[in-house]
């Protein structure tokens, strides 16, 4: 149905005021100046201010950025101003939590292993955004489950009660972020109102997994505290889910313990780790010294010097720091992760052996439950061992893999029950889930959905019969075909 004709005013004005009336008028007013003048004999380059104007707008790049804030403008009034998605705010929150994760945690913003907020603000800064924090949270260790919380405070952004952005990275978020969601998500609520059944094809399963590869030095000490742990877990019957946490087998497997138990855990079972490989690699070319926790050189012609060089950064800094280095990056190293996954994005992480059972339309006879943990199982158990059945063992990658399956009926009548209750008359979904929105926004990257889901907007806005510049309106009939047809 056909939006009210001022709603769709509104949502273009912002982006066709850019544009002129008729044909192009909101030339420069000095079009016709140079743009340096030479004293004397001297010739001057023929660029002037219209040259360059002419040339922008022929390559795409006025129609191209009112394209973009044409889709931004609707997106937005789509996805806020419904009630498509059971929770927006709820949802656009973590997708912008996730979103500034990703952002931040990156080697620009670090400085020996650690990440520091002031390096972040100073980035995007040179881009004309202000943030107002009095405090920045530098010097933070990043581990593999840190959250965008701990490094940029549990305020960095915010919804208020009507949805406006709040916070010291409001304008940050609402300019450099939230566009990008918005758009995913009207692409989302696109595929739930028109192929609903895809999100049932999409095979998702929400997994979570660990990754403990053999230690070169240590045959056979991954097993080791794979299967003690393991077994541990398998048969004490008093366990449940709430003891089983595969990122604290990461941290054993690293050597990093956190709490008491984990570290009674490595002393008892005298097991070796990524951090005892490090100190042996170090003890080759150094002593430590207990009383002064500083490392002496070994006074040996014959050292290893790649050693040396490795853990100094070639004589920049002394072993400590190249120690202290090493660690940091040992704790920040991904062994471990647990999401939602669609078939056709994979899971990058997992060698295709598993990831083909997790995919399959048969998972039911893949997997098996122990202490209401679902695991997935291998075509055949390691070495005969019962234990075996609770994990994977991949001679590609010299690995063992843990996998459990949190969820995998996501079918199409599964879903279609779950909004049952959101149906209307013309059998289209008027609301889901956050989880269902979840998958939806799997498949949202698609060009062909994309393309679809803009089609559909432009033609309830009117978009066609509102467009005042001619250049724009032959960039959109060329690339929206169907938009203007009769």
């Amino acid at each position: 149905m056909k939006r009210n004709k001022l709603l769709t005013v509104a949502a273009l004005s912002l982006c066709l005021l850019l544009t002129g009336c008729d044909d192009i008028v909101a030339n420069p007013s000095n079009g016709d100046s140079p743009l340096v003048n030479f004293t004397g004999d001297k010739e001057y380059f023929q660029n002037d201010y219209q040259k360059i104007y002419d040339s922008v707008v022929s390559g795409g790049t006025v129609n191209t950025y009112t394209l973009e804030k044409l889709v931004q403008t609707i997106s937005a009034d789509k996805v806020d101003n419904s009630n498509f998605f059971q929770d927006v705010k709820v949802l656009k929150k973590e997708l912008v939590d996730e979103a500034m994760l990703n952002k931040v945690n990156s080697d620009t913003y670090k400085k020996n292993g650690k990440f520091y907020e002031s390096l972040f603000i100073d980035n995007i800064s040179k881009d004309l955004y202000t943030i107002t924090k009095t405090t920045k949270n530098d010097g933070i260790y990043v581990k593999p489950d840190a959250t965008i919380n701990e490094l940029l405070g549990k305020d960095y952004f915010a919804f208020d009660a009507e949805g406006k952005a709040t916070g010291p990275y409001a304008e940050y978020v609402s300019k450099e972020i939230l566009p990008d969601i918005n758009e995913k998500l009207l692409v989302a609520k696109y595929i739930c109102e028109t192929s609903f059944s895809a999100l049932g094809r999409a095979y998702a399963r929400k997994v979570s997994y660990v990754k403990l590869e053999n230690i070169e030095k240590k045959p056979g000490a991954a097993s080791k505290l794979l299967t003690k742990w393991l077994g541990d877990f398998i048969n004490d019957k008093k366990t449940t889910t709430d003891t089983f946490d595969l990122d604290s087998l990461a941290r054993l497997y690293k050597g990093l313990p956190e709490t008491a138990e984990e570290d009674a855990f490595l002393k008892a079972g005298s097991y070796y780790t990524l951090a005892d490989q490090i100190e042996d690699e170090i003890g080759k070319v150094a002593d430590f010294d207990s009383t002064t926790n500083t490392f002496k050189m070994k006074m040996d012609k014959d050292i290893d010097t790649s050693i040396e060089n490795k853990y100094t950064g070639n004589g920049a800094y002394p072993l400590e720091v190249g120690y202290s280095l090493a660690l940091a990056d040992l704790s920040a190293k991904e062994i471990s992760d647990s999401d939602l996954y669609t078939k056709t994005n994979g899971i990058s992480g997992l060698p295709t052996s598993i990831t083909d059972r997790i995919f399959s339309s048969n998972i039911a006879s893949y997997v098996t439950t122990k202490n209401d943990v679902t695991f997935l199982t291998p075509a055949s158990t390691e070495n005969g061992d019962d234990l075996g059945r609770y994990y994977f063992y991949d001679s590609g990658t010299s690995a063992y893999y843990v996998v459990v399956i949190e969820n995998y009926k996501y079918s199409s009548t599964v879903l279609k029950d779950q909004v049952k209750d959101h149906i209307n008359e013309e059998g289209v979904v008027t609301q889901v889930t956050n989880e269902i929105a979840r998958i939806a926004l799997k498949l949202a990257d698609s060009s062909t959905y994309k393309s679809n889901a803009l089609l559909e907007v432009f033609e309830e806005y009117g978009v066609a019969n509102n467009i005042h510049d001619q250049t724009f309106y032959d960039y959109m009939e060329e690339n929206y075909a169907d938009l203007f047809e009769d």
